[in-house]
């Protein structure tokens, strides 16, 4: 059986680093029992960087490393050849508005066919809709 593989959202690792932050809790306690891959962006990580109060952020680097090496997660960048795509897809949900961090995890769910996210973003992931109408499963939406 393969491990379980989650595309990592921004807020899930601002929670998850920021003991201040009121979903904290929840972030932690996810981690506790995940025995999966994470997969996230180089977008993601850094809205994540920026929001994560500058105390907490090599500890945020050194996990990142250290979970990397370990093989527990990967760190896919955007291609050039993803840009019109992304453009496209931002187009499609300019009501919400889509950021870019957001269309980075849309466009790895379509290269991987990873549903399954992990993210406090609960309205957007909600709405977002991959081709032939499939769902994000948000696996946070049930972490209490």
């Amino acid at each position: 059986m393969s491990a379980q593989k989650t595309l990592a959202d921004t807020g899930f690792f601002i929670a998850l680093f920021d003991p201040d932050d009121t979903l904290h809790a929840r972030a932690v306690a996810f981690m506790r029992d995940y025995r999966g891959k994470l997969f996230t962006t180089w977008q993601v990580l850094t809205e994540a960087m920026a929001m994560i109060p500058g105390r907490h952020q090599d500890r945020f680097l050194e996990w990142l490393k250290d979970c990397s090496l370990a093989g527990s997660l990967e760190i896919v960048c955007t291609e050039a050849t993803d840009l019109d795509r992304a453009r496209a897809v931002i187009g499609k949900y300019r009501d919400l508005p889509m950021d870019f961090a957001d269309v980075s995890i849309y466009l790895l769910a379509l290269r991987t066919g990873i549903t399954q996210v992990a993210s406090f973003d609960a309205r957007d992931f909600s709405i977002y809709r991959l081709p032939g109408n499939r769902r994000f499963v948000n696996l946070l939406e049930s972490v209490r």
